[in-house]
């Protein structure tokens, strides 16, 4: 059965407007993640650029360092100065996939 030109528009989405609604949803496109008082800005992953997906999927799967200088990128240096540790990055993932699947479920911001 021909769906109608109504049915059509009700299943139309625009690029912006998906971009936006996945954003309040997840809470941002950016993750704030704080080692001893320095904040580091990171990328969700659901905004992760197509270099930086390139980078990773060029990367062994234990390679923790490695995916976690791609993730922080020039801001690697300074996240190993303040202590922080590439296992960090992989378990800020993990919180990162749990805490979304959950808001995505119930439509809620995430926590923080």
């Amino acid at each position: 059965m021909a769906k109608t030109a109504d049915q059509k528009r009700s299943n139309a989405y625009n690029r912006a407007t998906v971009k936006k609604q996945l954003e309040e949803t997840i809470g941002s496109a950016d993750i704030i993640y704080e080692v001893e008082g320095t904040e580091f800005l990171i990328p969700h992953p659901f905004f992760w650029s197509k270099d930086l997906k390139t980078q990773i999927e060029a990367l062994e799967d234990d390679d923790e360092e490695g995916i976690a200088q791609a993730i922080l990128g020039d801001q690697w240096d300074a996240f190993v100065a303040a202590g922080g540790e590439a296992e960090e990055i992989g378990q800020l993932l993990v919180v990162l996939q749990l805490d979304t699947k959950d808001s995505l479920a119930s439509g809620r911001p995430t926590r923080r």
